[in-house]
């Protein structure tokens, strides 16, 4: 069974509302709903914004359903790279990175994780694959790149900039590269997409294309549950 974990229910909604029977419980702050859709069976989890409270969704998930064999992270982001990653594309994470963990003064490299000795941390290719199968069929434009994740909302074109040079990442987000590392603690296949909202500094930009975009992820999930 795959697990859809989202950080806001607002991403999820159209998902839920379509899903033949749901059964939600909590453990912690996360909400998980199992559901069942065109014959399929999945788990949505609801984990919250910024990276521990991803961490902690990833945990719960592993130890409550063990059935759960793949973790498939989707939501919208904002681009850092407006030419490969433009308003309304899917990018598809095959590495993530956290930009805001910095061990360096006692010697680390930056974005070194101390425990698994890893800077990035790599998606599952079977799941990379599937997510770029349902985008192409979708007709989406897409994208398979870098994800950088940290734990605030990047809206300063200095910033963006800044993530773009050092890292080459396409979007950056708070919460991929901690549901990347769980995932990768626990043994648990993984990838996340994130179909772009906002790719400047216009007032109000992200929430006017909100809905645009949860139409598009719930297309997608269409296509990976088929």
């Amino acid at each position: 069974m795959k697990a859809f974990v989202f950080a806001m229910k607002k991403e999820a909604e159209l998902l839920l509302a379509r899903a033949d029977s749901v059964v939600q419980t909590k453990e912690g702050y996360p909400s998980f709903y199992e559901c069942s859709y065109r014959g399929h069976s999945f788990l949505v989890a609801i984990s919250g914004i910024g990276k521990v409270f991803a961490g902690s969704s990833i945990a719960a998930i592993a130890d409550r359903y063990p059935n759960v064999d793949g973790i498939i992270n989707a939501g919208v982001g904002g681009s850092v790279d407006p030419e490969k990653a433009p308003l309304f594309s899917v990018i598809i994470g095959n590495e993530f990175i956290q930009h805001d963990l910095d061990t360096s003064p006692i010697g680390d490299p930056r974005c070194f994780i101390s425990g698994i000795e890893k800077i990035g941390l790599l998606a599952d290719p079977d799941l990379v694959q599937a997510a770029e199968k349902a985008a192409e069929t979708c007709r989406y434009p897409h994208e398979t790149g870098r994800i950088c994740s940290g734990d605030r909302f990047i809206a300063s074109p200095t910033e963006r900039e800044a993530i773009r040079k050092e890292f080459g990442c396409l979007s950056c987000d708070m919460e991929s590269a901690a549901f990347a590392q769980i995932a990768y603690v626990y043994g648990l296949p993984f990838v996340a997409f994130r179909v772009i909202s906002d790719v400047g500094d216009a007032p109000g930009e992200y929430e006017r294309n909100l809905p645009a975009a949860k139409e598009m992820l719930l297309a997608i999930i269409d296509r990976l549950l088929a």
